[in-house]
C-alpha cells in the first residue's frame, strides 16, 4: 500500500503533466465554491433586507391599490383608474372584525415650495390614523386630526428629506409651504423613515448597472439599495448578463492582462449581446423610472410602488441618455441613426425626427440631451461635428450651434438659473481637445438676438440726399 508520501509525489507528477486541466479544475472548485457562498450571502442579504423593508412598512399592514386601465395598448398599471372610495374604507373597519384601523389616500407628485427654495415629492392625503397603521412617529409639532380632515384644513406634516431640503437645520413647524399654489401650514415633522419597495419615503437614487443589466435604487440616509434586474432580451444578452459579472471578477485577478475582452463573446457576436442600460430619468407625472437599453433598442419603466417592469422596443436604434420635459414626454437621443425620438408614455407611441447633416451624406451621433422645461426646448450634444442642437418642439425645428473648438466631445447638459446651457468637454485624453484643455461650454440662447438688437440701436442711420 502506497504511503501518504508517495501519493503525494504521485500527484504532483500528474499535475505537472497536465498543467491546463489542473488549472481548469481548480478555475471550477474556485468558481464553484465562490458561487455557493455568495447564493448564500445574496440570500441572507435579502432576507435581511425585506425583513427590514416589510418593518419599515409596518409589520401587519395590507394595502389595497385602486384598479388599472389600459388605453392604445399601454397598460398604466395599478392605482391609474380610480375604483375606491372614502366609503369602502369605512366598510372595512366597520364589517371586518379582524382588522384594526383602516385609512384611505391618495398620493401623487407636486412642487413643493417655500420662500426661494423647492423641492419635487410625494404628495399623500389621508386621515388621522395613517401615522398608526405605518408605526410613524412624529419628531416634531403634532398630526392632523379627524377635525382637520372633516373641515378640509390646510395643513401637512413634512418628511425629513423634505424638511432638509426646504429648511435646512430650521424647524419647519408653524412655517408655511406652497403645494400646487396653494398654502398650507406645516404642523409636524415625521421621523425618518428610510426608502422602501413601496415607494420613496424620504428620498432615492436611482442608477443603471450597465454591464450587468441592472438598476440600482439607494436610500443616501441609510445606506440601503435595491437592485433590480431588467429582461435580457434574448438568450445571448441573458449569457452576457449571467458571465459579465463573472468574467470581471476573474479580469480583476490579472490587472496587467485583458481576460473580460479575450473571453468576451461580444467580441465574435458583436455588441448586440449586450442590454447596456444607458441613462435613467424620471417621470414628472407620476414618479416613474424610465431608462433607455443602448444595444437592446429599447426604454423600460418601472412602477416606483411595485418595482414592476415595462419595455418599448423603439423605433430607432441606439436609445441612450434620455430626459423627461414638464408635460411627462420621454426624449430619446438615437446615437446609431442620427435621430430623435419622442415618446408619449400616456399612448404608447413614437415619433421620430432626423437629426440634419452639415454635408450631404453626413450623419449625427447624438451622445445625450437635456429639456429646458420653461420652453420644452431639447438640447442635443452633437459630437461628430462639434455642434450643440436645440429642437423646438412646437415648430419641429432644428437650430444648429458650432462648438468653439474641434474635437469637442460633449457630455450631458445642465442649465444655469439666467437660462444658459452648459455642457462638458470631456474627451479621453483631454489634449485631443483643439488647444488641449478641457473645460466647460456655455450658450445662452437669447444672446444673439441681444446682439443683433444692440448693433440696431447703435447704428448710425444713413444721410438722406
Amino acid at each position: 500500500m502506497l504511503n501518504l508520501m508517495q501519493i503525494y509525489k504521485v500527484s504532483l507528477v500528474a499535475l505537472r503533466r497536465n498543467p491546463m486541466r489542473t488549472l481548469l479544475t481548480m478555475l471550477g472548485v474556485i468558481i464553484g465554491v465562490g458561487c455557493v457562498v455568495a447564493m448564500v450571502a445574496i440570500g441572507q442579504g435579502a432576507s435581511s433586507a425585506i425583513q427590514s423593508q416589510i418593518g419599515a412598512l409596518g409589520t401587519n399592514m395590507l394595502i389595497i391599490f385602486s384598479g388599472s386601465r389600459s388605453s392604445g395598448g399601454v397598460r398604466h398599471g395599478m392605482g391609474s383608474v380610480q375604483t375606491l372610495t372614502v366609503d369602502d374604507a369605512a366598510a372595512i373597519a366597520r364589517e371586518c372584525p379582524s382588522v384594526a384601523l383602516a385609512e384611505p389616500g391618495v398620493r401623487t407628485g407636486a412642487q413643493v415650495v417655500f420662500g426661494n427654495q423647492n423641492w419635487s415629492t410625494s404628495i399623500q392625503g389621508t386621515g388621522p390614523d395613517f401615522l398608526t397603521i405605518r408605526a410613524w412617529a412624529v419628531t416634531k409639532g403634532s398630526y392632523f386630526t379627524e377635525e382637520d380632515v372633516k373641515a378640509a384644513t390646510k395643513v401637512a406634516v413634512l418628511g425629513q428629506t423634505v424638511a432638509e431640503n426646504l429648511f435646512g437645520e430650521e424647524n419647519p413647524v408653524g412655517q408655511v409651504v406652497r403645494i400646487k399654489g396653494l398654502p398650507f401650514r406645516v404642523i409636524g415633522l415625521l421621523e425618518r423613515k428610510g426608502a422602501t419597495s413601496m415607494g420613496d419615503q424620504d428620498d432615492v437614487v436611482w442608477f443603471t448597472i450597465v454591464a450587468s443589466n441592472q438598476l440600482g435604487r439607494l436610500d443616501p440616509k441609510t445606506e440601503q439599495m435595491t437592485v433590480i434586474r431588467l429582461p435580457s432580451n434574448g438568450f445571448f444578452r441573458w449569457i452576457s448578463d449571467m458571465l459579465f459579472p463573472t468574467l470581471l471578477r476573474i479580469s480583476s485577478w490579472f490587472p496587467d492582462k485583458v481576460l473580460l475582452l479575450d473571453f468576451s463573446h461580444h467580441r465574435f457576436l458583436g455588441y448586440s449581446v449586450l442590454a447596456f442600460p444607458y441613462g435613467i430619468d424620471v417621470n414628472p407625472k407620476d414618479g416613474s423610472i424610465w431608462y433607455a437599453k443602448l444595444y437592446a433598442n429599447r426604454i423600460g419603466r418601472i412602477d416606483p410602488k411595485t418595482l414592476e417592469v415595462t419595455e418599448y422596443e423603439t423605433p430607432m436604434s441606439g436609445p441612450r441618455r434620455p430626459r423627461f420635459d414638464a408635460d411627462g414626454i420621454f426624449w430619446i437621443p438615437a446615437f446609431d441613426e442620427s435621430g430623435l425620438m419622442r415618446f408619449d408614455p400616456a399612448t404608447g407611441k413614437f415619433e421620430t425626427f432626423k437629426i440634419p447633416g452639415v454635408a450631404q451624406g453626413e450623419y449625427e451621433t447624438p451622445y445625450a440631451l437635456n429639456v429646458y422645461r420653461p420652453t420644452g426646448d431639447v438640447w442635443l450634444a452633437a459630437n461628430n461635428s462639434d455642434r450643440v442642437i436645440r429642437f423646438t418642439p412646437a415648430t419641429k425645428t432644428f437650430l444648429s450651434y458650432p462648438s468653439p473648438t474641434r474635437v469637442t466631445v460633449l457630455r450631458d447638459f445642465a442649465f444655469t438659473k439666467d437660462g444658459r446651457v452648459c455642457s462638458s468637454q470631456s474627451n479621453l485624453p483631454a489634449y485631443a481637445i483643439e488647444g488641449g484643455v478641457p473645460s466647460y461650454l456655455c450658450i445662452d440662447p437669447t444672446g444673439g438676438e441681444r446682439d443683433r438688437a444692440a448693433l440696431a440701436a447703435t447704428a448710425v442711420p444713413a444721410a438722406a440726399n
